[in-house]
């Protein structure tokens, strides 16, 4: 089959490699390119399903005119400081962009000329060095739409004020500079990895014509493969900067060691005097299987990562593609130009006698080593790798700027971050999702809830949401707030009730009524004396002259006494006016107090359910625990534990004090009451005494008409004691009035009396349950500097209150269904500080969610921590499930080609053994030497898939060799075989080693530092692979498990023998 094939080739080598020419420049022309596709392709690394997109999505109902698709923070710097200038001038800036948004390409422009003066502050630095801006785009990071805007905003922003600086950072400007230097370095790398490779060519081939037709067969394969993973990117498959990195390293690298075999085997038959059609049917014969099956394993890794579930691994798929288009162009590109050039190939070298790879000596040297004394080399192997392999202690980073360290978007970044708290730039978004309403009393206080528990973790900087747009709470909504101002108001009320209450009661009252009654007698007894004065008119003559003057001093008292009657007849008016409203508005008082007691009463009603079932839910997980002790140890589960009994303890003491502010509540409802019955007493009796005040105004105003005229009759009782009967009888009747109005007076007096009593008993009652309520709310209102303050916002407000509404379409969707918290980490959110934190949180925020007055529905985050901790959760899944399915498929496609159970089994072995200690190293490297935090988190998954797609191609290499070495030399034992296949494959192995690692080394100039570590990790790996395990670890095993290599398909029955080589057994 390989002679056909070779003149197969032969035949049509103009017309393989025009076809070849064709097929390259067609597509250059009419296939899009991957540069372009990369560029500006979004690539969504996590599924539609994972929890971080979900809760994104939910976002984005939240100010839907609002939301943008990507976002850049622009920040002016000054270190001396920000200057009115720098201010005005920014601002003015922004004015622009902010006035022309469709022009700059623009959505959206945040900053804090713009915003309310409560929340300006949070534009400035502490030390008014830095002041920020959010500008948001209508494109996703890396559309050609938002490319364009970024580099307009760049000419915006252009020559700022003296001293001061404009940075532009964020998600979008980061990404940007992070594909634009990867792909910069994408270019590098090709030159570096192109220039590499011709030099280790021509060291190999020690030919000039070699090299070149080597890079040709690569280079076109290359130039291929990117337009077609170009077109597949079109159709679905994802691309990264990553893809077109791998697709020049391994292109060149595999494709290489693919052509060195060919090229290699080529001279070694052609140096033995076959012609070139012949040499390459030979040659094809020989390493064609190889080639294939080293390609297919390479292929098969890469291929299955189709299967992943993380997007940046899945985009490992397009170097698949360039597998088999490099291994098509090897097996017939290549051949078709050695079939044209002949023995020119090798050019200047004409004479190729003992061109061929000549026997290694270091594999001789370690071959016979491991051969001879395997349980020792094996032991010695392991006694100084295993050490070193567990020492790797998986330290990763997931910040994407230590990739890029020199970006302006991640100075920016440092600058940002160090004046604002790093968490400011990228904080994350809780997000509420339910189909209740939350723009309301109950969706507001559920919200609070929630933002408060989040606010009061330790690794929480700030958090702002509906109920506390400016990082802190809206005070006037709080409980403890409300209670408090009723308190002091209750306060002032209680005072003035005592005051009312000292000046009304039974002391004056029953003076006054003494002092009627006192009156009341005298009235009567003068009208008595007023009826004797008529049966002693006789003796009235003797005295008419001291009767004269004595009526003359009772006029002048009885005026003296009406003046006092009708001032006290008006103040009586007014007291019954006064008490008359005083009573209209207690009744007001206590129908309003009634309502209050009744909705104090449904609170207390409430928060004895809410206590009983929190008291249940601790139960209930106390007996949990007890039921399952092995899971109580864990910390997380003992914090539920403990955020539960806090919980229903917390909820015993609100119903406690909702319990006592009922009662007193009904206390004041029923002093209230009694305060309206008592001032309707007190009206009725104030009345009274107007009436009987204006009589006695009467009667004393009679006594004092009586007694001008007993002073006129005593003067002209001379004249006639005929004018003193009639006198007399006038005076009679005038004390009879007088007797009558003095003893009505003494009645409404009486009456009063009662009232009084009644209102100074209904007052300190009153006064007492004023106290009583002031004193519960005023131990609810000491919630406010420790323990839960509560949090409520009356319907009304939620309608009137204009900054509230502005806060609620900021964070609540319109139709009320979802919500957004926004948080802001202390840590940076890149780190695995933060990282390692969001449980606790995603745990506080569903249990306060859960607690809430609405929890029907679900949490959700969203935000640079909640993705790099889905990133991070989901790529451990998928380095495990992928590793398993690459592992397997190269295990099965090892046990097809070497006919054997037992051998693909340890070559496997090696593999992962070589992984774990060249990541031990590299961490040493990564954290030691460079002092990073850890490796990039990416790396371990594509170091150990290049590690074990190429390493195992080098064992395809060995393992075929001394395959073919059985076969062709029946006389030679299992061990005389290894080493011979040892020695003929090491510099080979060198070679193809040397050159994988070269172009994986050419990484270290793209100048991202995931990448960097990539190819170090290519380095170290293979050249531990080459020098120690292929070189000791394998052959120790073959020797050891001898005949049972190829268990169980074939046994190779050998007498076991000394090392002994081909050509020294036919020496013999």
């Amino acid at each position: 089959m390989a002679e056909r094939y070779a003149h197969f080739v032969a035949r049509f080598k103009y017309g393989i490699i025009a076809v070849w020419i064709l097929a390259v420049a067609l597509a250059h022309v009419l296939l899009p390119q991957l540069n372009a596709i990369v560029a500006h392709k979004n690539t969504e690394f996590l599924p539609n399903s994972s929890s971080v997109v979900i809760a994104s999505n939910w976002l984005k109902r939240v100010d839907p005119a609002r939301q943008a698709g990507s976002s850049a923070v622009v920040a002016m710097y000054n270190p001396h400081g920000l200057t009115a200038a720098d201010k005005a001038w920014f601002t003015q800036k922004l004015k622009q962009v902010a006035d022309h948004k469709p022009a700059y390409g623009v959505k959206t422009v945040t900053a804090a000329y713009n915003q309310s003066k409560s929340v300006q502050n949070q534009f400035f630095s502490a030390d008014r060095t830095v002041e920020i801006a959010t500008i948001g785009f209508p494109g996703n990071d890396v559309s050609k739409a938002t490319d364009a805007s970024l580099n307009q905003l760049h000419q915006v922003f252009q020559q700022p004020p003296k001293d001061a600086q404009i940075l532009f950072t964020g998600d979008t400007p980061i990404e940007n500079d992070n594909i634009n230097i990867s792909m910069d370095g994408a270019s590098k790398t090709a030159g570096v990895t192109i220039a590499l490779v011709l030099v280790i060519l021509l060291v190999v081939f020690r030919s000039v014509v070699a090299p070149f037709l080597t890079l040709l067969s690569i280079g076109l394969s290359y130039l291929l493969t990117t337009n077609l993973v170009a077109v597949l990117a079109n159709v679905g498959l994802p691309v990264s900067t990553f893809t077109d990195t791998f697709l020049i390293a391994i292109i060149f690298g595999a494709g290489t060691d693919y052509s060195i075999i060919v090229l290699n085997r080529f001279r070694e038959e052609a140096s033995r005097g076959l012609a070139p059609v012949d040499a390459l049917a030979r040659a094809m014969s020989g390493v064609a299987k190889t080639v294939v099956y080293s390609a297919l394993t390479v292929f098969l890794s890469f291929a299955t990562l189709y299967f992943a579930r993380f997007g940046l691994f899945r985009s490992g798929v397009g170097v698949a593609v360039g597998l088999a288009v490099t291994l098509f162009a090897c097996l017939t590109f290549l051949p078709a130009l050695m079939m044209v050039l002949g023995r020119y190939v090798f050019w200047p070298r004409r004479n190729l006698d003992g061109a061929s790879h000549k026997p290694s000596r270091i594999w001789d040297l370690t071959g016979r080593t491991a051969l001879r004394h395997p349980w020792w080399t094996l032991a010695g192997v392991l006694v100084v790798l295993t050490p070193i392999a567990l020492s790797f202690t998986d330290k990763r980073t997931f910040d994407p700027t230590s990739d890029i360290p020199t970006a302006p978007s991640v100075e920016g970044f440092h600058v940002v971050s160090k004046a604002f708290g790093p968490g400011k730039v990228l904080p994350m978004d809780v997000v509420i999702d339910t189909p209740d309403n939350l723009r309301t009393p109950e969706g507001l206080a559920t919200i609070e809830q929630v933002s408060e528990a989040i606010a009061k973790l330790p690794f929480v900087q700030q958090v702002q949401s509906a109920t506390r747009p400016t990082g802190s709470v809206i005070a006037e909504f709080e409980l403890a707030k409300q209670n408090q101002l009723a308190a002091n108001g209750l306060g002032k009320v209680q005072t003035g009730l005592n005051q009312v209450a000292s000046h009304v009661g039974t002391k004056s009252a029953q003076q006054a009524a003494n002092a009627a009654n006192t009156l009341s007698s005298g009235a009567s007894a003068l009208a008595q004396a007023g009826g004797k004065l008529s049966q002693g008119a006789a003796q009235a003559q003797e005295g008419a002259s001291k009767l004269a003057a004595g009526a003359q001093a009772l006029s002048s008292g009885a005026s003296r006494l009406t003046q006092a009657n009708t001032q006290l007849a008006s103040g009586a008016a007014q007291v019954a006016a006064g008490s008359q409203q005083v009573a209209q508005g207690a009744d007001k008082l206590a129908t309003s107090a009634r309502s209050i007691a009744s909705g104090q009463t449904a609170l207390a009603n409430g928060a004895a359910r809410e206590a009983q079932a929190a008291q249940q839910l601790a139960n209930a997980i106390a007996a949990w625990t007890k039921a399952h002790p092995a899971e109580a140890s864990d910390p997380n589960w003992q914090q539920i534990v403990a955020l539960a009994q806090g919980n229903a303890a917390g909820a015993q003491q609100t119903a406690k004090a909702a319990s006592q502010l009922a009662n007193g509540t009904s206390q004041w409802a029923n002093g209230a009451t009694s305060l309206a019955e008592g001032a309707g007493k007190v009206a009725a009796g104030a009345s009274q005494l107007a009436a009987g005040s204006r009589g006695a105004a009467s009667g004393a105003k009679g006594l004092s008409d009586g007694a001008a005229q007993v002073g006129q009759g005593a003067s002209s009782l001379a004249q006639g004691l005929n004018q003193l009967s009639g006198g007399a009888r006038q005076l009679q009747a005038g004390l009879g009035k007088w007797a009558a109005g003095a003893a009505q007076f003494s009645s409404g007096l009486s009456n009063a009396g009662a009232g009084e009593n009644q209102l100074h008993s209904a007052l300190v009652k009153l006064s007492n349950g004023v106290g009583t309520v002031k004193t519960a709310l005023d131990e609810t209102a000491k919630a406010q500097t420790s323990g839960d303050p509560g949090f409520y916002v009356p319907a009304s407000a939620i309608s009137s209150n204009k900054s509230l509404r502005q806060a609620l379409d900021s964070y609540i969707s319109p139709d009320g269904h979802v919500a957004d918290i926004r948080v802001t980490l202390k840590s940076d959110p890149y780190s695995m500080t933060a990282i390692q934190e969001m449980p606790r949180l995603e745990t506080v925020a569903q249990a306060a969610f859960t607690a809430a007055p609405i929890h029907t529905g679900q949490v959700g985050f969203a935000g640079t921590t909640p993705t790099q901790y889905a990133l991070n959760q989901l790529s451990n899944q998928d380095f495990v499930r992928m590793m398993a399915l690459i592992l397997g498929s190269i295990f099965l496609l090892l046990v097809v080609m070497l006919r054997s159970l037992i051998a693909p089994l340890y070559v496997i072995a090696s593999l992962t053994g070589t992984y774990f200690v060249t990541m031990a190293c590299l961490q040493f490297v990564a954290v030691d030497v460079m002092h990073k935090a850890g490796i990039s988190w990416t790396v371990p998954f594509f170091a150990l898939l290049l590690l074990v797609a190429l390493g195992v191609d080098y064992s395809i290499f060995l393992m075929s060799r001394f395959d073919e070495e059985l076969r062709r030399h029946p006389e030679l034992n299992l061990r005389s075989a290894m080493l011979y296949a040892m020695r003929q494959m090491g510099n080979v192995i060198f070679s193809a080693a040397a050159i994988m690692a070269g172009t994986f080394g050419s990484m270290s100039v793209s100048g991202v530092t995931t990448l960097v570590e990539i190819g170090l990790s290519v380095i170290i790996g293979l050249a531990l692979y080459a020098l120690i395990v292929l070189a000791l670890f394998v052959p120790a095993c073959t020797a050891i498990v001898g005949e049972a290599h190829f268990w169980p398909f074939r046994r190779v029955p050998r007498e076991e023998q000394e090392l002994r080589l081909p050509e020294e057994l036919a020496a013999e």
